[in-house]
Parts: structure tokens; C-alpha cells; sequence
């Protein structure tokens, strides 16, 4: 039998925030054509849903636990997006220069790379790459507020 060993040296893992993300507006098809880079990423939230436990009893015991399906939903947080998430939000370029908004929403797959650390090498540990597939953007309220002394950046959010 082995030993169990706590806190071994460079054992010590923990995981950073977003590092960086792409997107893939979905084609006609289904297929997802190249990707492009998402600047001003700045938070993915990831929630799902489901996996509920339906047990059912049979002579006075459970017999058997059936789970629902589970679905993964979440948010985007950014402070712009690529050109080609327009239409996943909704915009349709009209004539060059004008779009219109709230028209029909493209598809599309999505990954973000969140950064892995440990307590000898810190973030330069390594990273794990989160996969999104087939999912619909619904755009968060916004808000323009007058510049003043104190100016902030606005901030765009998406619940997919």
C-alpha cells in the first residue's frame, strides 16, 4: 500500500482567472470555421444546470437514482468583442457602417484558457483550455453614463 503524502513541493496547485478566449460563430453547416481572438475578455462565468437525482423506490427502498440531463450555461464579461461575434449579438450589418440591431442570433462555440499555477513556478505551471459548443448569446442591459472626472470603461455581458 502506498503512503498518502500532503503538501509535497510543487504539489500545491491552484487556478487564475481568464487568460484569454475565442470565439467561433457557427457556420450554416454546424461547423465551426476558424476562430478568432476575444480582446478585452475580462470574465467567464460558468453555470450549469440539471443533474438532478430522481431516485425511485421499489419494497419499501430505493431501488435506483436517475440524474436529468445537465446543461452548461454561463456569462461573458468584456470590454469589447471580435468583429465576428456581431451576429451572435444580434447585429446585422445593413450597409457598411450601419447595423441594425436585434435581429436573428448566429450560434456559436467559445474557449477560454484559464492560467494553472503552483507553489514553485507560480502561473507559469500551465493551463487548462475550457471548451463551449452550440451556445446562444442573450446580451445584458447597458448603460451610458456621462464622462466625468472619474472616467470607467463599459463593460458588455452575455448570458450563453
Amino acid at each position: 500500500m502506498s503512503k498518502i503524502v500532503w503538501d509535497a513541493i510543487g504539489a500545491r496547485l491552484y487556478e487564475t482567472g481568464v487568460d484569454r478566449g475565442v470565439v467561433y460563430p457557427q457556420a450554416a453547416d454546424g461547423s465551426y470555421p476558424k476562430g478568432e481572438g476575444w480582446n478585452g475578455l475580462i470574465n467567464v462565468t460558468l453555470t450549469p444546470s440539471g443533474a438532478e437525482s430522481s431516485p425511485l423506490y421499489a419494497n419499501n427502498s430505493k431501488n435506483l437514482n436517475l440524474m436529468s440531463v445537465e446543461e452548461l450555461g454561463g456569462s461573458i464579461e468584456a470590454y469589447t468583442y471580435p468583429e465576428s461575434f456581431a451576429e451572435c449579438n444580434g447585429l446585422k450589418e445593413i450597409v457598411p457602417g450601419v447595423r441594425a440591431a436585434q435581429q436573428k442570433r448566429k450560434p456559436f462555440g467559445f474557449a477560454f484558457r484559464t492560467l494553472i499555477g503552483n507553489d514553485t513556478e507560480g502561473t507559469a505551471h500551465g493551463y487548462k483550455i475550457t471548451l463551449i459548443w452550440g451556445a446562444m448569446a442573450s446580451p445584458s442591459e447597458q448603460a451610458s453614463a456621462t464622462v466625468n472626472e472619474d472616467p470607467e470603461a463599459k463593460t458588455m455581458s452575455w448570458e450563453f
